[in-house]
């Protein structure tokens, strides 16, 4: 498994644990390096959402530019758009 698919993993474990806990029929997980330096030899702004329902796993890896408010601030936003996407591709 490669460092990437691992973090991917990380943030996929955490949020089935997340939705599993609250009984939610969607969870997000996220995980990565928002800065200022990179952390275990990954740059600041690598950063690994998933999303997973009963049925399905949706993942990205992106890398963010700017400071740790602005990684923080586009990984969000991302999380938060990754659902949407998952949801609209389930009911086609």
């Amino acid at each position: 498994m490669t460092a990437k698919a691992a973090k991917a993993a990380e943030a996929l474990v955490a949020q089935m644990e997340a939705r599993e806990r609250l009984g939610a029929d969607v969870g997000v997980g996220i995980t990565g390096v928002a800065g200022p330096a990179e952390q275990e030899g990954k740059p600041a702004g690598t950063v690994h959402i998933a999303v997973a329902s009963a049925d399905r796993v949706s993942e990205t890896s992106q890398h963010f530019h700017g400071g740790r408010s602005e990684i923080k601030w586009r990984a969000a936003i991302t999380a938060l758009n990754l659902p949407r996407l998952h949801l609209m591709n389930m009911r086609r």
